[in-house]
This record gives structure tokens, sequence and C-alpha cells, in this order.
């Protein structure tokens, strides 16, 4: 509910706000107006406008409204620092002119940012148009900047104040947001803490949250919090739609009950129903009788009686023996595990792999996907026992097929992820892991590639464990792909994922990132196995983080676009 620049979300509107409030100031406009709806973020834009203003520029924010004109100057006064001996109107206009004439001699600027202007009175308007009478031939040297609700234009309008009207040169609206730009700003706001929409709301319920807010900024982060409440209370991992339509009942947003729609119901009343009279059963015998019919059907069917043990053992007996071929051989639906750290078995599993189908198991040593290195071509692609029927059969001749990456094209799917970032995905077959995945599909392999393969299917919690005929998104890699941020909080660049923090210290001195924040962010992608996500921030464009990561690749610093196979 506080207007937190960090979660600021920029529409076209807003964009324009800020943008006409920057050219405004910057060119000594004197006056500039931006007009909204409760709730719509024109605090949270005069909050971010502070931010980015040039330090010569020396701002004065105002969001308690003083009675008389004598006690606003006052306070300007006081936030400027200036001495406040005599408080009459014609000594603190001196002291304010003097002080502005030193600060254009300086070549510095004086910004006076009024919120919630609606509830200035006349009189203090009409001395706010005397104080832009403080000018030269060529500038305003005080650029007063009025935000507030609709009704501030309301009051400009009356003809008393229609001189002050006449020097607003520049106004803009904020609008209502769209149920598009609303979801977009769900997500938005969640990221900005390490999640997504999807994650925490269903479909159902963000639509129906953005349905219901009308627009409003204010009005969608209350209906969130209080739905995340409920559904916590609730003991809820997801927000669904039942908790939404709860909130907007408690709410009083959305009635209780629908309304019965169609003239016809409308206006004919709802006719009684006679119940009858419950009988009462006197006479046993008809209850006998029920009985008696209710054998005599049991009795009747398909099967005799007698036959139902010798189906019941026949049954068993089937079901030992799809348990035997279960245990014997592998499933469609059994879970392939590798070990990171069990090299002494390496003598209990085949050897002959198809070089056209070569992967790395988990069974490999780290440092070999995190050095970006081939696997040995004796590392298998399926564990198999002594013990398995299977063990003494030749290899079969379709697993010497090209990659699967090209051959599965016309089966795996395309589909566009948040962010506008394209996919394929595949669906793994016996003897695949995270690491042969990731080589099949890129055609190399290393640490970032992975950790980019595993933040796009959060339902693989474990990289140890890839179930046969998993679904899995292969995200497309593009410089795109590793830049996190928006235009209000800036940029981050993904430069790597590394076994080791340390790994940071070989892009400290890089020029390219110089003043920029290095930090680690640790992973855990199975447990007892941690990974480091390097990232690189901030960036105020998008344009100078692409330029980075261009200069990076051509270094050979960003692991994801390296040339290594």
């Amino acid at each position: 509910m506080t207007p937190d620049p960090r979660f600021l979300f920029l529409t076209d509107s807003h964009r324009e706000a800020i943008a006409s409030m920057i050219y405004g100031i910057t060119e000594r406009k004197g006056f500039v107006l931006i007009s909204g709806e409760v709730g719509t973020g024109k605090t949270t834009i005069l909050h971010y406008l502070q931010t980015i203003l040039d330090p010569k520029i020396k701002t004065v924010f105002i969001c308690q409204m003083q009675s008389t004109f004598q006690d606003l100057l006052k306070e300007i006064m006081i936030k400027l620092d200036l001495p406040v001996g005599d408080d009459s109107l014609p000594i603190m206009s001196r002291q304010l002119h003097y002080y502005l004439q030193q600060n254009l001699e300086q070549g510095e600027n004086a910004v006076l940012l009024i919120d919630e202007a609606q509830h200035l009175s006349k009189e203090s308007l009409e001395g706010l148009r005397m104080l832009s009478n403080l000018e030269t031939s060529e500038a305003k040297m005080l650029q007063i900047v009025l935000v507030g609700q609709p009704e501030v234009e309301a009051k400009l309008n009356s003809g008393d104040l229609r001189q002050l009207k006449q020097r607003i040169g520049i106004r803009r609206k904020l609008r209502p947001v769209t149920e598009e730009e609303a979801l977009l700003y769900i997500d938005h706001r969640l990221k900005q803490v390490g999640s997504t929409s999807l994650a925490v709301f269903s479909p159902e319920a963000l639509a129906l949250i953005c349905k219901h807010s009308e627009g409003i900024f204010r009005n969608i982060n209350v209906l969130c919090d209080n739905s995340l409440l409920v559904a916590y209370g609730l003991g809820k991992k997801r927000v669904d739609e039942a908790v939404v339509k709860e909130v907007l009942e408690d709410m009083g947003i959305a009635p209780v009950k629908e309304p019965i729609r169609g003239p016809a119901r409308e206006q004919t009343p709802p006719k009684a129903v006679i119940r009858p009279k419950p009988v009462l059963q006197d006479r046993p015998e008809m209850f006998l009788m029920a009985a008696d019919v209710k054998r005599r059907r049991a009795r009747k069917g398909p099967v005799p009686r007698f036959l139902y043990p010798a189906l019941g053992a026949l049954a068993v007996l089937l079901l030992l023996f799809l348990s035997a071929g279960y245990l014997t051989g592998p499933s469609d639906y059994s879970i392939q595990k590798y070990s990171m750290h069990q090299p002494a078995k390496a003598e209990k599993v085949r050897q002959s792999v198809p070089e056209a189908r070569s992967a790395v198991p988990l069974a490999a040593p780290a440092k070999a996907a995190a050095d970006d290195q081939p696997a040995p071509a004796s590392l298998p692609t399926a564990i198999q026992t002594e013990n398995s029927p299977t063990a003494s059969k030749p290899q079969k001749a379709e697993r010497t097929k090209p990659l699967r990456a090209q051959s599965n094209l016309s089966t795996s799917k395309s589909a566009v992820v948040a962010g506008g970032v394209r996919q394929n995905s595949i669906r793994a077959i016996a003897g695949d892991n995270i690491f042969s995945i990731c080589r099949q599909s890129y055609g190399r392999m290393n640490l970032t590639l992975i950790d980019h393969i595993l933040a796009f299917n959060p339902d693989i919690e474990n990289m140890e464990f890839i179930r046969v005929n998993q679904e899995i998104a292969i995200p497309r890699i593009n410089e795109g792909s590793f830049l996190t941020g928006s235009p209000g909080t800036g940029y981050k660049v993904h430069l790597g994922t590394f076994e080791k923090p340390e790994s940071a210290t070989s892009y400290r001195n890089e020029p390219a990132l110089r003043g920029k924040n290095i930090e680690a962010i640790p992973r855990e992608v199975s447990p007892g196995t941690t990974w480091y996500r390097l990232m690189a921030g901030n960036f105020e464009t998008q344009e100078e983080a692409l330029s980075t990561i261009q200069q990076l690749t051509k270094k050979n610093l960003m692991p994801a676009f390296s040339k290594k196979r």
C-alpha cells in the first residue's frame, strides 16, 4: 500500500506523465499538471521522479496541504533550508526570489512537487501563480508540478482561477489499466520478490481480480493482499477462484449470490411444493418381502456366485505377473536416478554408447560440467544392473539415431512463455539426464545452460531425477534470455552459473562491468548440491545491458554463448 518505486509498473500513460514532468522541469516550463483517479499510481511516480532527477535540481515535496498560502510558503522555505525570521508574505517571497536567482546563476534548478493538489484552496493556488512570476526573460526560476485527482481540474476551471489555468502548458492524465495490463502488473510485482503470478494465483483467480479491480492499482493490491491472507488461513499453497470470491463478498464488491436471469423467472412467483405425508409401515411382512427381493436380485447376474473365488485367484496371479514384469524391466513410468558420487559402480554399467547419442549422466564429475568439457565416450546413457534380464542383450540399433533434438522436432511442442521467450519441449527417454538433455538441445553443455533449463522447469526439484516420458521445456537462447528487470527499476545481467561463488572474481576488473554490483545468488539444484548464479547490475537501460552482454561474449565470459562443446 506504500508508494515504493521498486515496484513501479509503467503503462503508456505513466511513461507519458513521467516524460512530461521531466521535460517541464528541465526546460523550465513553469507549471505541469498530472491528474488521475484514486489509486492510479500518482504518488508512486512522484517518488520515482525524485530518484531520477539531476542532483542539481533542488526538490521540495509537499504532501500535507497547509490551510493558507502563507503556511505553504513557510513550509517551502523550511524544506529549502532557508532561514524564516519574519514569516510575512513579502519578506519570505523576497528571500525565495533571492535564493532562486542564485540557483539560476549557478546553473541549478528548483522544483516544487505538490501531491493531492485537489485539496489546495483557491487562495493557495493563486499564491502559486504569483510564485511563477519569479522568472527571467528566458526561463522560469521555479518549476511547479501539481498532482491530484480529477477534482483539481474542476477547481482550475472556475472563473477566478482562469489566469492560473492559462499558465499550465503541460497536462497529462493517468488512465486506469486494462485487464491485460493488470495481469502484467501482478506478475511484475511478484517477480520483484522472486516469484510469478501463476505460481501464486490460478488463472481463474487472476481473471476475477483483474475484472473487479476497475483498473486501479490500489484495488489490485488490496484484492491480492486479502486473497493471500485468506489462502494462508485456509492452508492453501495457491490462491484459487473460491478464495477470491470470498474476498470479493467480504469487501462488498460482488454479490453473494448471482441474480436470477430472465424476465419470466423474475415475474413468476415460485410455486409451493406439496410434500407427501410419511406412511407408517405397521406390517413387518413388507420389510421381509423387500429384503427377499434384494436377495433374489443378488443371486441373479452374469457370473454364478461359486465362481467368485476362482476369479479372485486369477486376478491375484495377473497382478503378480505384471509386478514381476515391472521389477525385471524398465517401465515408461520408472524413475532414472543418477548419483554424482559413485564412480565405483562404473564396472556394473554397460559401456557401449553410440557416438551420436553420447550423453553426460549425473555420474560424471560436476567439474566436467562446470568446465564445459565433453563427457568421455565410455560413460553410459542408462544404468542397468548385472541381474537385469536385458543386461546380456546387445544394444538396440535404434539407439544410434541422430540427436533427439533433431529427430524429435516433428513431435516436440513449441510455446511462448512469459517475457516473449520461445521454447520447445521434449520428452525424456530411458538413459536421459539433465546433462545429456542440455547437450542434445544446445550442442554444448555447461552449468549456465543447465540452470536456464531448470529455471523453465520448476517441477524438477532435484536435477538428479528425470522421469521417463517427462516433458521438459527447452527455452531458446538469445541475449535477452539473460536479462532481467524493467525500465522503472533497471536491469541485471545473468553472467553465468558456477559451482563456487569465488568465480565472481574473474569479472571484478572487467571494464564493461566497472561500477556495477556483482552478486552470487545460491541456487540449490539437488539435495546437498548448490550452484551460484552471478548477477551484475544495475543497468539503467536495456540497451546498456545488451551491449555489456555482447562485450563479455566477445571475451568468452558469457558461458551461455561459449563456443566450447
